[in-house]
């Protein structure tokens, strides 16, 4: 009896929970062979173990060929290979892949949104990093605190500490943790705003 795709999907699922990225990888390889067409599942679970074990390149290439192969790459492809990709310090990637999101339909969630954020933070795109805070707003997607801090502390890099503490003040939704208010203060420190900083540590001691 021939394994079918099911089949597959399961062997490939089980190489990414194992660690075992380049199985994963050959497993699609395999089908092809055997004339089997990967679907969305299967490439799903092969780009999954190479996001596992860091390696984008191969993530990307996955999600290159099942593009050539007519097979449209989901949020869930999209996301792992960002993942990959944010693992692997390609922040360029990450973003590239976020803006071709929309074109094939597969719509970025908070969890997305929280990747090209940190993305923007290791690029020190900080204005980037607020436009897709608006993005999100624009589509009434609420930020996490994961999002939120990463867009502070992007501009915190850049050296925009003004930009920071608004970042505080416009997600009036979700209430400042200890992260939030170390990363605004680290963006006063970068920039020698001394006053805020103090402001800031006080509103900490004030809330407990």
């Amino acid at each position: 009896v021939l394994p079918d795709v099911i089949t597959y999907c399961a062997i490939i699922s089980a190489c990414g929970k194992g660690g075992q990225w380049q199985q994963a990888a050959e497993q699609v390889a395999a089908m092809l062979t055997g004339n089997l067409l990967p679907d969305v599942i299967a490439y799903n679970a092969a780009v999954s173990a190479c996001e596992k074990a860091g390696q984008w390149l191969q993530a990307l290439c996955l999600v290159s060929f099942m593009q050539k192969t007519a097979i449209t790459p989901d949020r869930i492809t999209c996301n792992a290979a960002i993942s990959a990709c944010g693992k692997g310090q390609q922040w360029q990637q990450e973003l590239g892949l976020f803006s071709t999101m929309h074109e094939i339909s597969a719509l970025p969630n908070v969890i997305t949104y929280g990747s090209a954020v940190s993305a923007c933070e290791r690029g020190e795109q900080w204005q980037h990093a607020l436009g897709l805070l608006h993005a999100m707003t624009k589509r009434k997607l609420l930020p996490n605190s994961v999002v939120r801090n990463a867009a502070i502390s992007t501009c915190g890099k850049c050296r925009r500490w003004q930009q920071a503490l608004a970042l505080i003040e416009d997600v009036a939704t979700l209430p400042p943790d200890h992260s939030t208010y170390s990363a605004a203060i680290t963006a006063c420190e970068k920039d020698s705003q001394w006053k805020p900083a103090l402001c800031m540590l006080q509103v900490i001691y004030t809330n407990g």
